[in-house]
Parts: C-alpha cells; sequence; structure tokens
C-alpha cells in the first residue's frame, strides 16, 4: 500500500476513446496544494484506455467486464488507495479547468460534518437540446453552491419524496467521498444508482452532503431514446426504493403526462436553431422518449412491488446500463 495522501482520484474505464486521453490529462494537471493519487480500474478495455492511463501516470487496476458493478468496483478500487478523501470521476466527465479537484475536495477535508461533495456538470456543446435542460433542472447542473443536511426539526419520515431527493442529492460522474466513512459503508453492491444509495444513508446518518458549483465537468450524453427510456426507469427503480418516490401513479397518468412534456420537447427543439434534417431527427426523438420516460417512471415502482413476478422483465431493462 501506498503512503497516504491527501485525495485519491479514481476512475472506472472500458474503452474511453479519446475522450479519455483529454480526460487523463486534465486530471493529471490539477493545481492544488493537496497531496494527490491517480488510479484507473479497467474493465479489459480494447481501444488502448488501459495503456493510455499508465501513459497519463495512472496507476492501473483491471477486472473482467463481467464483474463490473457501479458500486462494488468503485470500492475495490477505493480498497487500493490511500487518501483521506476520494474524488470518483467517469471517463467522459473532462474537468473545465485546472481548479475542479481543489474546489471539489478541499472544502470537504475542511467539513468536518461533510460525508462527499459533487461538481456541477456542464453540456457538451451542441448535444440534445431536451437532455440539457433535463440536466440543467437536475441538481448537479445549477450554478449555486449549497450544503444540505437533515433538518432535526423534521425527522426523514415527515419529508415528502421530492424533498428527500433534494436533501440527498449526489452524483458519482464527478464526486468525493472521505474514507473513513465509506469504510463504515462502502457503496455496495449496486447495478444503478450506488450515489444515492451511499449519500442518503449518510444524510440519515446525520451528516452533510456538499454541492460545489465552482467544480465544473463538461458531461452529458447523447442517447438512442430507448436507452435513456432504460436509464429513467432504473433511476426511478432506486428513488421508489430508497425516497418511496412514485411520480406517475397510473397508466392512464403516463399517458397525459407523455402529451404534456412533448410538446414542451418539441418548443426546446424547435428553439433550438437547428438545421432542418437535424430538427426532424430531433423531434421524432423528443415523441418517443416522452412516451418512454413517462411509462419507465410508471412502470418502475411495480416492478419493486412486484419483486420475483417481474424480474425478468426488470434483467432486460438493466442490461447494459
Amino acid at each position: 500500500m501506498a503512503p497516504p495522501v491527501d485525495v485519491s482520484v479514481v476512475i472506472p474505464t472500458r474503452n474511453g476513446g479519446k475522450r479519455l486521453e483529454l480526460v487523463l490529462e486534465l486530471v493529471r494537471v490539477q493545481r492544488t496544494d493537496l497531496k494527490v493519487e491517480h488510479v484507473v480500474i479497467d474493465s479489459r478495455s480494447s481501444d488502448g484506455s488501459d495503456e493510455a492511463a499508465r501513459r497519463a501516470g495512472f496507476r492501473l487496476l483491471s477486472i473482467d467486464p463481467r464483474e463490473f458493478d457501479h458500486g462494488a468496483t468503485r470500492d475495490r478500487a477505493i480498497a487500493a488507495t490511500s487518501g483521506r478523501a476520494i474524488a470518483l470521476l467517469v471517463q467522459d466527465a473532462l474537468p473545465v479547468d485546472d481548479q475542479w479537484l481543489e474546489k471539489l475536495a478541499g472544502p470537504l477535508l475542511d467539513d468536518a460534518e461533510a460525508a462527499g461533495s459533487f461538481s456541477r456538470q456542464i453540456p457538451i456543446p451542441g448535444g440534445n437540446p431536451v437532455l440539457e435542460e433535463r440536466l440543467r433542472n437536475w441538481i448537479a447542473g445549477r450554478p449555486e453552491p449549497r450544503r444540505s443536511r437533515l433538518d432535526p426539526a423534521r425527522p426523514w419520515e415527515a419529508l415528502t419524496p421530492s424533498e428527500r431527493l433534494e436533501l440527498v442529492a449526489f452524483d458519482n460522474v464527478a464526486s468525493c467521498v472521505k474514507r473513513e466513512l465509506w469504510r463504515i459503508h462502502p457503496f455496495g453492491r449496486r447495478p444503478f444508482g450506488e450515489d444515492l444509495g451511499w449519500s442518503t444513508w449518510a444524510i440519515q446518518s446525520g451528516y452533510a452532503i456538499r454541492f460545489e458549483a465552482d467544480s465544473k465537468v463538461e458531461h452529458s450524453h447523447d442517447r438512442s431514446w430507448w436507452h435513456e427510456t432504460r436509464r429513467i426507469y432504473c433511476d426511478h427503480r432506486n428513488l421508489n426504493q430508497l425516497l418511496e418516490m412514485r411520480t406517475v401513479p397510473t397508466l392512464r397518468h403516463a399517458w397525459r403526462g407523455s402529451r404534456e412534456t412533448v410538446a414542451r420537447y418539441l418548443r426546446l427543439i424547435d428553439e433550438a436553431g437547428l438545421l432542418p434534417d437535424e430538427r426532424a431527427r430531433r423531434r421524432r426523438w423528443a415523441r418517443r422518449y416522452a412516451l418512454g420516460e413517462a411509462l419507465a417512471q410508471w412502470l418502475a415502482p411495480i416492478v419493486n412491488e412486484r419483486g420475483v413476478l417481474l424480474a425478468p422483465l426488470d434483467r432486460w431493462l438493466r442490461r447494459g446500463i
């Protein structure tokens, strides 16, 4: 084991391509007085991502891709590090400047009551206008910093699911956790949503979660409507399990809600100044996604309630997410 450091930066990778190379370089040149180590845990990349990590000076850990799990893989990498705090980054989250790490980890290490912190996410230019709006509305996309902690005057049981989500919001796209608390409560095996599971434990245990809006990464995706629908399903299974959230109670609500949201999505696309072919493509995507999004939110709590009965459907929807 290496001697203790202040911050261990951990990046899970698999076939990260040229963007990963840029991420590694920008992480390596971060300006900070903190003592830092850099670790990549790679799922047998076939595009040279593992060699790119070595060239960038990162210590390389390797796992079989069949063993990958969003929580357990991060735990495995963290266990091989020595930092007082662990900064977690995904392979396509690009620090926007050389102060990303200092502004993320420094305040956390100085805050005795805080368990973790997370960075602001900026959409990649030229992406999907609908997904850009979704990111801007997520806490990790907002410009204001915040520090959340459970108010003793309002216990967990008294909060609505939406209030609970506002409190526990946390995102491992770019985050930092204290080792002493990770030792008490590792991420554990979780196929999705390991970050929200961990922050829910932290908040319920009396710790604070910090959102550092000045610590910024460029990160967004432009995926198919079907992939995004399945991610919404995974998200809302977690939200229902952890926070008792149920946003779409019936199939009728799903149908009505999709009709309202598609109108808003089409306006966003029409106002984006796209070329005609691109505008038409985005509009087709939005019509499918609006319905898929609503159905996924309706279905997720039902799968939680019926468990084994719908397990094959759940495995199919989660495959590759």
